[in-house]
């Protein structure tokens, strides 16, 4: 019965598919698409083609096998009433799509929208027609194109006058995106700008930006163009100048309901910065390591973005804002810093309630508890307890199996620092290295078969070297395992099975291991990522030297 509606369903939408246009409004026709054609023979037209068919709006009714099956489906259902999600609604606001008129279709725009995308790519003498072709319910359009000469690159010429700004962009030309010999493009100019105005903050210029840059074209010479740099005439006095950062004043605890009462505390001095946290919820030294903003110092631009992305990943702050206010009538062009920081409430806890059932009649249920400190001893370490529980049982068919039940808990601390008893360098990047201290424990019970018990733990690093690249490092792990209560019955599968008898042994271990990943994949990002993982790890060897060998089992024991 199933198949014989399908089958009625198909024949109901090929045969709409043939009324499709007389379903179109009176006087409308149905826009079935658009072509490129060229009158010359461009370098690279194959991909010069799906670049300017990109840019065809609108998009033609889709196909399927030659028939627009969703424009089909559209013209099988009705409009639906208000609030109704019955087929009609299925029809025509989820499975199918409206007919493209061609009234909606621009061809004047859009030939001069594919004019512009070919001078911006450097071909200047470029020009567009199009050509309607009319049908008696159905029209199409024919863009032709003749493409000429794309113009390349000759010379970059930086300004050479004796201003800061101008010997600024004269030093960075070494990293100029715009090379002889490549096309002009209107878009890598605008990157251009744009890396310029970076490299003019990063050495003090605050209140620069891309629009103060012009980057004038001369074309005169044939199939070659001279590019100019230079800082427009209009460029106020004030983006003229570098600028030096004043001061650093730090609010630890900002609410806008209380904005205009924390203005008014003057805050206290520490090392290169003022903070401002009348409750002492944080102890300054947090700050010193990941503020990189420092009173007499030129502004940069990267050291105002580390210090926020530092602040980011320290964990205790929810909003993060940095303000920058100029201090009139001063010769030295200073700034004062101003850091609001909005926290997480300290304290968290989360109850998770999980439950499964199996194809072979078991049923399981879990109880998971978590809690999070993000701020345990005023240094933004965040102090995490986790504790769970499950039951497994069998609730019919044949026994297979006993009833079973675990416990489960750890804790883990994190500092926002190397802790070591030795003094390690505090690397001028985004990320915050962790120290992370960890212990569990875990218990299995198999009623009528064994008991588990295990303790773990684990001392160890954590940093990021960039985005891409992240180390671990954990010079000491630890693990316990102690296997009980093991029946007869039991006893019996484990004499017959070497490897499940070796690992229901008593084992105590002790090592450390270093991890190195790499990772580029991003949700932006979905072809040629890679993700590469390596790493070492040694246990047993160090504490192997001073333990002893048992004379009865012959495995060495310690403790």
């Amino acid at each position: 019965m199933k198949r014989i509606s399908l089958i009625i369903f198909v024949i109901g939408v090929v045969l709409s598919s043939c009324s499709n246009l007389k379903k179109l409004p009176e006087g409308e026709k149905l826009y079935t698409g658009a072509k490129i054609r060229f009158r010359d023979k461009p370098q690279k037209q194959k991909a010069l083609t799906q670049e300017l068919e990109g840019l065809l709006r609108p998009k033609p009714n889709s196909k399927f096998l030659g028939m627009r099956v969703r424009l089909s489906l559209y013209n099988l259902g009705r409009e639906p009433k208000p609030g109704k999600k019955g087929l009609n609604h299925l029809l025509r606001n989820k499975w199918g799509e409206p007919p493209v008129l061609f009234s909606s279709v621009r061809p004047e725009f859009t030939s001069r929208v594919l004019r512009n995308h070919l001078e911006n790519n450097g071909y200047f003498e470029a020009n567009s027609f199009f050509n309607i072709e009319h049908k008696e319910k159905t029209a199409s359009v024919t863009y032709t194109i003749r493409a000429g000469q794309q113009y390349r690159i000759n010379e970059v010429y930086f300004p050479e006058d004796s201003s800061r700004v101008s010997s600024i962009l004269r030093e960075s030309s070494r990293e100029s995106l715009l090379k002889p010999g490549n096309p002009f493009n209107l878009d890598l100019i605008k990157e251009e700008r744009e890396r310029l105005d970076l490299a003019l903050k990063e050495q003090g210029f605050f209140y620069f930006s891309p629009e103060n840059l012009i980057i004038q074209v001369d074309s005169t010479l044939r199939g070659l163009v001279n590019l100019y740099i230079k800082v427009k005439d209009n460029t106020p006095v004030i983006v003229r100048h570098p600028y030096y950062i004043n001061q650093v004043k730090i609010f630890a605890n900002y609410s806008l309901t209380e904005d205009s009462a924390l203005q008014e505390i003057p805050g206290r001095k520490y090392r290169n910065f003022i903070l401002v946290d009348p409750d002492s919820l944080f102890k300054p030294s947090i700050f010193r390591r990941s503020v990189f903003l420092k009173p007499d110092s030129v502004y940069r631009r990267s050291s105002h973005n580390i210090t926020l992305r530092r602040l980011v990943s320290l964990g205790p702050f929810k909003f993060i804002r940095a303000d920058f206010d100029r201090i009139p009538d001063s010769s030295r062009h200073l700034l004062n810093a101003t850091i609001y920081l909005t926290p997480y409430p300290k304290r968290t806890i989360q109850l998770q309630v999980n439950g499964s059932s199996k194809s072979n009649n078991f049923v399981a249920s879990e109880l998971r508890l978590q809690m999070k400190n993000r701020n345990w001893f005023r240094g933004a370490e965040m102090l995490e307890l986790n504790f769970g529980g499950g039951y497994e049982t069998q609730i019919g068919g044949e026994q297979l199996s006993t009833n079973s039940y675990t416990l489960n808990g750890d804790i883990n601390v994190y500092f926002p620092s190397f802790v070591s008893p030795f003094k390690l360098i505090n690397p001028r990047i985004p990320f915050v290295p962790r120290t992370r201290i960890s212990a569990g424990f875990e218990l299995l019970n198999r009623a009528n078969l064994y008991t588990l018990r295990a303790i773990k733990g684990s001392y160890g690093y954590n940093w990021r070297q960039s985005t891409r690249i992240e180390h671990t490092f954990n010079p000491f792990t630890m693990s316990y395992t102690q296997p009980d209560n093991i029946t007869a019955e039991f006893q019996q599968i484990l004499d017959q099975d070497l490897a499940l008898r070796q690992s229901f042994e008593k084992q105590f271990l002790i090592g450390g291991n270093y991890t190195l990943q790499f990772n580029n994949q991003t949700e932006s990002k979905l072809w040629n990522t890679s993700f590469v993982e390596f790493e070492a790890d040694v246990s047993g060897n160090l504490i192997g030297l001073i333990a002893k060998k048992s004379a009865v089992s012959g495995q060495k024991q310690i403790f």
